[in-house]
């Protein structure tokens, strides 16, 4: 439902337990409303910031956004786990967010300018939406995308990093002159419509 909720608002040190963290034997729903992780976990030798394994998971809405105006410069924030749509947010200052586990993002993901998304090597991140980059996208992991994928910022594909189009209808893929390291298009009902 509607509502807003911070998460880490005056610091997490823990080795152990994300600033928001559901293990695998507990439930998530999400039909609307707003997540913001406002500090990084400051633990940087196993930081987790945002991590959901939940065993039962519904997300229909709402927001994950990463970093707020009250987030410090240089941030950078460990994901992972199932997420609503995905926000890196850019407001005061640049923020990070780097996915280290294999995670599905219920909806699309943006990168905002001056921001950068993260994807680690050997790690799978499906996106059931769209994806839109006027940031940074770094990969040396694989992203499943359903939707569009629309860059306008810098991408550094990392070899062997992987972008697989498994929509069901056309997937426009805006390159902004970037590059992918691979490409695979498992598309069941359409095509990529490609631009630069």
């Amino acid at each position: 439902s509607a509502g807003t909720l911070n998460v880490c608002t005056s610091g997490n040190g823990s080795s152990s337990v994300g600033s928001l963290d559901m293990a695998s034997g507990t439930s998530f729903t999400m039909t609307g409303g707003a997540i913001n992780i406002v500090k990084e976990n400051t633990n940087l030798t196993t930081q987790v910031d945002y991590k959901n394994l939940a065993g039962t998971v519904s997300i229909s809405g709402g927001t994950l956004t990463i970093g707020t105006t009250a987030t410090s410069a240089s941030s950078n924030f460990n994901i992972q786990g199932a997420m609503p749509p995905l926000v890196i947010d850019n407001t005061t200052n640049a923020k990070t967010a780097t996915i280290d586990g294999a995670s599905t993002v219920y909806g699309n993901v943006t990168i905002n300018s001056t921001s950068s998304l993260v994807l680690n090597s050997g790690v799978t991140a499906t996106v059931n939406g769209s994806l839109s980059n006027s940031g940074t996208y770094n990969a040396t992991g694989s992203l499943n995308l359903a939707g569009d994928w629309t860059n306008t910022g810098t991408v550094t594909a990392n070899a062997p990093s992987l972008v697989t189009f498994f929509g069901s209808s056309d997937q426009n893929v805006t390159s902004g002159g970037s590059s992918f390291a691979n490409v695979t298009l498992n598309n069941t009902g359409g095509n990529a419509v490609l631009s630069s």
